[in-house]
């Protein structure tokens, strides 16, 4: 869709009802999707840490360079060798329920010959101590979306066997990609989770039988976007996600768009930590 029929569409749902101009998913998602967790399309312009629990934002904003849905994203934004880079966590202290799913869109912009390797996780945390004890890692292997796992407390650990996928995020560069991962916690003492991913709609990894947490009923606690990049980035570039949801349910891709996002060149950028 080219820029001017983008902008008439855009002009002519103002026109209609001027409010919902950039409506999205998460608008009055606790009432729509009861089986959701959390929903959040960036469009608020409140501070991050009004929203999570744990957050730097070395790098990573608020800003409207750019979105899936709506008119704003969030946006990682890498200076020439930068390696800490920033992350969003969503806390439960007492503990998400033992079957969720996390879905997220993802944009890598253009001019990446290499891609870093962090991108989310989730799983449980001791946040007094700073362990972990086991977490399920969306990780970058070989240009490739990976699920990484690591079980301390498992009869199968510490880290149990990586799972690769066939996509090449480098081949779909300035591309919005969905992303969605399960996880089922296994029964204290027994081989029965589970873990799973999809990208563009696709199962890319099942692991079924599987011991996550061993012997113990610890919760999943975190679930973390994450944009951390090990050796540095070799230039300047940014990478945007859009629609984080947690759920208990099979989320799925956004079936109908609401509003259709208008184009870089019309949103100009706004950095709101």
């Amino acid at each position: 869709m080219n820029f001017h029929v983008r902008l008439l569409i855009l002009c002519h749902l103002m026109l209609l009802n001027p409010s919902s101009a950039f409506a999205t998913e998460c608008d009055q998602w606790q009432q729509k999707h009861p089986e959701w967790i959390w929903c959040d399309s960036f469009e608020t312009v409140d501070p991050l840490r009004s929203r999570y629990e744990d957050v730097s934002t070395n790098g990573l904003s608020r800003s409207t360079m750019d979105a899936f849905e709506g008119s704003a994203a969030l946006q990682q934004a890498y200076n020439i060798g930068q390696v800490e880079a920033g992350w969003l966590i969503k806390v439960k202290p007492e503990g998400y329920p033992q079957h969720i799913f996390y879905r997220w869109y993802h944009k890598f912009g253009p001019g990446y010959t290499s891609l870093p390797p962090k991108m989310a996780r989730a799983g449980f945390r001791d946040r007094n101590s700073w362990q972990d004890i086991f977490k399920v890692h969306t990780w970058i292997a070989n240009n490739a979306p990976a699920l990484d796992v690591l079980a301390i407390q498992s009869s199968h650990g510490p880290w149990l066997p990586i799972a690769h996928t066939s996509f090449n995020l480098l081949k779909n560069l300035d591309q919005w990609v969905y992303f969605e991962v399960e996880i089922k916690l296994n029964t204290a003492g027994k081989s029965d989770g589970l873990y799973r991913m999809w990208v563009n709609d696709k199962l890319e990894v099942e692991r079924t039988n599987v011991d996550l947490r061993g012997n113990t009923n610890l919760p999943i606690n975190e679930v973390t976007l994450d944009t951390y990049w090990n050796g540095g980035a070799p230039t300047n570039l940014v990478r945007y996600y859009d629609n984080f949801v947690i759920a208990t349910q099979r989320i799925g891709p956004l079936q109908n768009q609401l509003s259709p996002p208008l184009p870089p060149s019309a949103l100009g950028a706004t950095q709101l930590q």
